[in-house]
């Protein structure tokens, strides 16, 4: 049975008082219930707030509760050196990072990361004992097995732990509906049928698009191991809701 994991991509948002917040509340809410969550939750702070989770996490509050995880939304494919504003997959581990998010759409589309970046990246990570959550995704429907299959090949590490998200890039900004749950489930499908059945490396494949409250059970039930949260992964409530949802289709 693959763990189910909820990673909560805060993006560019967010200040201080904010996820302070968050980490009580859900804090609070694990301790209240006696035991954890069974899904893990892996929340992704800007850098500057990293610490905030990373002492958190380590406290007396968290000692007991295997529910939450610091993860960072990027790292540099180089250990150390004169690259000005990059941060080190050595610097995240340091500070208590277990994750990081690779190769998302926006990075992707911004800041033109290839595949060959991406892989350098997560390669990174995996040596720093971190396991990367790698996004792939296709440009349009047409494009799907093409695309997918190149990301998967030129993308992810042929060796180490890994998690992957899909997420269709030509439904970013969409509605949820605009994605059909029989695509997701035929997506979800072919990318676990391209990972080899022998090997356990890949611990789950999660989708990201859109989820929340409302279709989160009906995303599990296509086969999702996790969902990755954009706005819902900011309130602390419809995250614990979304684990409990995530928590009832463990059995998957």
């Amino acid at each position: 049975m693959k763990n189910k994991f909820i990673v909560c991509n805060w993006k560019m948002n967010g200040n201080k008082k904010l996820v302070t917040e968050f980490i009580d509340e859900i804090s609070e809410s694990t301790r209240s219930q006696g035991q954890g969550i069974p899904p893990k939750i892996i929340a992704c702070f800007p850098f500057p707030y990293l610490p905030s989770l990373s002492s958190c996490a380590n406290s007396a509050d968290f000692e007991n509760t295997d529910i939450i995880s610091l993860g960072a939304q990027d790292c540099s494919s180089e250990e150390r050196g004169a690259f000005t504003g990059d941060v080190s997959a050595n610097m995240l581990r340091d500070i208590g990072c277990d994750y990081v998010i690779l190769g998302h759409c926006e990075r992707r589309k911004y800041h033109k990361e290839s595949d060959s970046t991406i892989l350098a990246k997560a390669l990174s990570a995996i040596k720093n004992n971190i396991t990367p959550i790698i996004c792939i995704g296709e440009s349009s429907p047409c494009k799907f097995d093409i695309e997918i299959q190149q990301q998967i090949t030129s993308s992810i590490p042929s060796d180490g732990k890994i998690i992957i998200a899909y997420e269709p890039v030509w439904a970013v900004g969409a509605p949820y509906e605009a994605v059909s749950s029989g695509h997701i489930s035929r997506a979800i499908s072919y990318i676990k049928s391209c990972i080899h059945p022998a090997e356990d490396r890949c611990l789950g494949v999660l989708y990201g698009g859109a989820a929340n409250t409302i279709n989160a059970l009906q995303i599990m039930a296509s086969g999702a191991d996790g969902l990755m949260l954009g706005r819902a992964g900011m309130n602390a409530k419809e995250v614990l809701d979304i684990a409990q949802i995530c928590s009832s289709n463990q059995k998957n």
